[in-house]
């Protein structure tokens, strides 16, 4: 029993022992870890080291780095390697690394990227430093970046990612774009007039997404990188939203004529002679009105009318000219005459009248005067 209490009693205070060097060990240095450049040089500090009669001082890989007896490491070559001190029996140990400090830092890759959530993007970039570039990302909610810079586009928004290299830095902004499979409209179905616009209008946040709009038949309606239609013809046509080349959504837009409601006649009746022409002259409402107006004569024995409504007399009598469109009709009304009656001829027939007086006066006198002489004659 007493035995077992004496090996309990040595076990403790061997214990008590180790833990005394090894704090012991512990607090002999200022420093566990340096870092040097080549050529750069560091002294070796010592604490307490009144209380040691003698310190030596070696280097696992002097080609690394050296030490001197006194302490003074020297780095050499890029590496690593550890320092042991050994002060009156105890050890220590420093480890030593060297590097080559960079002078410059290039980035290979755009300074300013977009991605989408769940995208990853690698940042290539050179220096001709020895130590690792550090990356850190400003806002690791929308964009992480590993160790290795890989970065990976987490949520929709904007941060920076720095690269640093002893005491270089860089910087690339990212743009986080949310990803989107369907795209809500605020309607899919459009009527529109021709001649007129329409906006295409999403009720979905877009996240950062720039949206391509294609239409599948331009000759009847466009869109413009907007999302205005703009109509052209008559007919149909598919309006195409697209993000990075995938179809998010889609409207139908049918184009349809303006029609007309009301047409308005210049003259409700015209005089013409055979043979005149006369150009129908009209307005018609609303003036952006897209249906044609056409025209017809119930009377074409008599006057016909053209394409263009140009009417035409040919025969004496009166005709009827219907204009039309749509369901709007209206009608002019032809007198034609077989001649044209002469304007202001009372003047004339007086005037004629007088000058046959006249002349029929002078030629009576002439006669009577011929008739005396002749007479005149006889007796002598």
């Amino acid at each position: 029993m007493r035995k077992m209490v004496s090996l309990l009693f040595l076990f403790i205070f061997l214990i008590g022992f180790n833990l005394q060097v090894e704090a012991a060990n512990t607090n002999i240095l200022e420093k566990e870890q340096i870092e040097l450049q080549i050529s750069e040089t560091y002294q070796i500090e010592i604490l307490n080291e009144i209380d040691y009669a003698k310190i030596e001082y070696f280097s696992e890989n002097s080609e690394v780095a050296e030490v001197s007896g006194t302490g003074l490491i020297t780095a050499k070559e890029i590496g690593s390697t550890m320092v042991t001190i050994v002060c009156d029996g105890n050890e220590a140990t420093l480890y030593v690394s060297v590097f080559k400090k960079a002078s410059y830092l290039n980035l290979l890759t755009e300074s300013d990227v977009t991605l989408t959530e769940g995208e990853e993007y690698k940042i290539l970039a050179s220096t001709d430093g020895s130590k690792p570039i550090t990356y850190i990302s400003e806002n690791e909610n929308i964009a992480s970046v590993s160790k290795d810079g890989f970065i990976t586009a987490n949520n929709y928004g904007q941060t920076n990612v720095d690269l640093n290299i002893d005491g270089i830095n860089k910087c690339i902004s990212v743009n986080v774009k949310g990803k989107i499979e369907e795209l809500i409209l605020t309607k899919n179905n459009f009527n529109i007039p021709l001649g007129q616009i329409e906006q295409i209008e999403i009720v979905s946040n877009l996240e950062g997404n720039a949206i391509n709009y294609i239409s599948n038949n331009e000759e009847v309606a466009r869109v413009s990188e907007d999302g205005i239609i703009s109509t052209h013809k008559v007919g149909s046509a598919v309006i195409i939203l697209m993000i990075d080349k995938k179809m998010v959504a889609n409207c139908n837009v049918d184009v349809v004529e303006v029609p007309i409601t009301e047409i308005i006649l210049k003259n409700e009746s015209v005089n013409l002679v055979v043979g005149d022409t006369y150009q129908i002259e009209y307005t018609y409402k609303p003036n952006n009105a897209t249906t044609n107006v056409t025209f017809k004569s119930l009377n074409e024995d008599i006057c016909t009318v053209s394409e263009s409504g140009e009417i035409r007399a040919f025969a004496f009598g009166k005709a009827t000219i219907e204009i039309i469109a749509d369901d709007i009709k209206e009608t002019l009304e032809v007198n034609v005459s077989s001649k044209a009656e002469p304007k202001n001829n009372k003047g004339l027939i007086i005037g004629l009248s007088v000058g046959m007086i006249l002349i029929l006066i002078i030629t009576i006198s002439v006669l009577i005067y011929l008739k005396k002489r002749k007479k005149s004659n006889n007796l002598k």
